[in-house]
């Protein structure tokens, strides 16, 4: 096991860590776990037709199973961000068995609500970008509801934002366990890690 930490911003980083060990035997039903993340940069809020339009978390190729997910997005505007539906294709589906009703519904709270909170399997550690100009995290974390996959599972979210004509930065996060074998195609985003953090209304022009 080898454990690697990179720094790609300019400044010192100091960090603490602490890591155990135990003996294990690889069986057959084994499997990986495996973190994904990446950023969405200075994307416009609709596309070129003034719809929302769907921001992918992950597709991975093999068997395993989904067990979590997390957004961090900086909204630019006062208007409300998350009215799109999480969507997860299982084994190929031509259309999603799992379909939402709206982003914050599915990360455990209702319209944008910007207090903070943590519960054993949701959370929102900020959620100044639900009413206002800022930043927003939410997690959900699949321990009672995970999804199997035999062959594929595709997990996708709708960026619906009610201003049509601004720009955000939105990052994705996904959690999962999959047999040797497997597929992504996300892949390590060093580019993404070495963008600015937004903080202000003028760090965000679209592109």
């Amino acid at each position: 096991c080898v454990l690697t930490i990179f720094n790609h911003g300019n400044e010192p980083v100091r960090i603490n860590g602490l890591a155990g060990f135990t003996d294990y035997r690889w069986k057959t039903n084994s499997m990986y776990f495996g973190a994904s993340w990446h950023e969405y940069y200075r994307i416009p809020t609709r596309d070129g037709t003034g719809s929302p339009y769907d921001l992918n978390f992950i597709e991975l190729t093999g068997k395993g199973v989904y067990v979590g997910d997390q957004i961090t997005l900086f909204n630019n505007t006062h208007h409300w961000w998350g009215e799109g539906d999480e969507k997860i294709y299982v084994d190929g589906e031509s259309f999603p068995s799992v379909f939402g009703t709206g982003t914050e519904d599915y990360y455990g709270y209702s319209f944008g609500r910007p207090e903070t909170y943590s519960h054993p399997f949701v959370a929102q550690p900020s959620g100044y970008g639900n009413f206002g100009r800022g930043v927003t995290v939410n997690s959900r974390h699949r321990s009672l509801d995970a999804i199997p996959f035999n062959s594929s599972i595709k997990a996708d979210m709708e960026l619906w934002h009610w201003d049509e004509e601004t720009c955000t930065n939105y990052a994705l996060s996904s959690f999962y366990y999959v047999m040797p074998g497997f597929s992504r195609n996300i892949e390590p985003d060093i580019a993404g890690a070495r963008y600015p953090v937004a903080v202000h209304r003028g760090d965000l022009e679209c592109e």
